[in-house]
């Protein structure tokens, strides 16, 4: 069967080339103008079948969708599996006519709205009796023991943001008025939040029919920048309780498809991941960043999705992937690494050289069977190509 993997620039499409040509699919891989074909480096993996670059912007909307509609056709029913998350929206805006050509698990538009509303999704979590930082309201001006807070636009994605640039943290009046400013640009009011103290926790859940049919969860290990930002290192573990909180808000926004939840867990004693300690951040209603650790970990969500598209959703429990595997991106790494040592961060900078030097931390890009991506990636970071 074929399979068609679109946007191809991010990392997390390798992972579902090497995941989905793992189980025999044949894979098709898309990307838009915009970067040189011959340095995206999905497009150099031995595992891709055939690869597509689209003489267009992705935000030419209805000529994208038109030249996707028209590769679809060149197959019998083949799967899409869509990665990018404009590539998303405009196809769930299109889904009953994308349906008689091709397989695939997509929320409707109501829902993928609902999922990026952060202000949406605190007030139905706190509804169902999941923990929420405190939001003030607009309006509301946080007192002088409030800081620091998290200023952050409703959908920073809507807006092209990079995850780096969808928050800004004040650890005072005069930042506090500086990040409102800034960041009501992106469509009005922002939310503004109280920052938990904790480390970050991603619960990815495939939903059909208002249940996870897969799961993965990851701990953040170390970001960059250290301060806060996407994750260079992170581990898979497993938490049913945070499966089924994660579960049961997605079902009640009637979400279809795959989706990460966002939590901050509050450090224990004992160090160890508490549910009750956990409190919901925001949703990634599409595949999320730190996707290749499903990859490393072993776990077949991937195949999940195609499977769930095609009509036949597995029926092997959510624990199926490695707990335990660290997965990290090395640039990032080295980066994060460097960046707690220059804050005096030692213990954690030297555990982070550990997981790098002795190999503790599986690459999401490098691969001995498939080298070629890796070296494409490396010349894309060092000749900024």
């Amino acid at each position: 069967m074929v399979v068609i993997i679109t946007d191809a620039k991010y990392r997390a499409s390798l992972a579902a080339v090497r995941s989905l040509s793992a189980c025999g699919y044949d894979i098709v891989l898309t990307q838009t103008k915009g970067e040189s074909g011959a340095n995206i480096p999905s497009f150099s993996s031995c595992c891709v079948h055939r690869t597509v670059l689209f003489d267009l912007s992705v935000e030419d909307e209805e000529a994208y969708m038109a030249a996707l509609e028209k590769l679809i056709k060149e197959y019998d029913m083949p799967a899409l599996f869509p990665v990018g998350a404009k590539t998303l929206a405009y196809l769930s805006k299109r889904s009953g006519r994308f349906a008689k050509i091709c397989r695939f698990v997509c929320p409707c538009p109501e829902a993928l709205e609902f999922a990026n509303d952060k202000s949406r999704v605190a007030a139905l979590a706190e509804k169902l009796g999941i923990n929420v930082p405190h939001i003030y309201k607009d309006g509301e001006n946080p007192g002088e023991n409030a800081f620091p807070i998290i200023v952050k636009p409703k959908c920073g994605e809507k807006f092209g943001l990079t995850a780096s640039e969808r928050y800004i943290i004040a650890n005072n009046p005069r930042e506090y008025a500086r990040a409102y400013k800034k960041m009501e640009v992106y469509g009005g009011s922002p939310v503004v939040q109280e920052k938990i103290s904790g480390f970050g926790v991603g619960v990815s859940l495939l939903m059909i029919d208002g249940r996870a049919v897969s799961a993965i969860c990851h701990r953040r290990i170390r970001e960059y920048p250290a301060s806060g930002g996407p994750s260079a290192c992170c581990e898979s573990f497993f938490d049913e309780i945070l499966i089924r909180k994660s579960e049961k808000l997605l079902a009640a926004m009637h979400f279809c498809g795959m989706a990460m939840v966002e939590y901050k867990v509050k450090a224990a004693p004992d160090g160890n991941i508490h549910a009750e300690n956990a409190y919901i951040l925001e949703i990634n209603p599409r595949i999320w960043g730190s996707f290749p650790l499903t990859y490393a970990a072993g776990s077949s969500f991937a195949e999940d999705y195609v499977l769930s598209a095609n009509g036949t959703p597995p029926t092997h429990s959510l624990s199926n992937y490695k707990a335990g595997v660290r997965m990290n991106f090395i640039l990032s790494d080295l980066a994060a690494v460097a960046d707690l040592i220059r804050h005096k961060r030692f213990s954690e900078g030297i555990c982070g050289l550990g997981d790098i030097i002795f190999g503790r931390a599986v690459d999401g890009i490098r691969s001995k069977s498939d080298p070629k991506p890796f070296r494409n990636y490396l010349k894309l970071k060092i000749l900024k190509k």
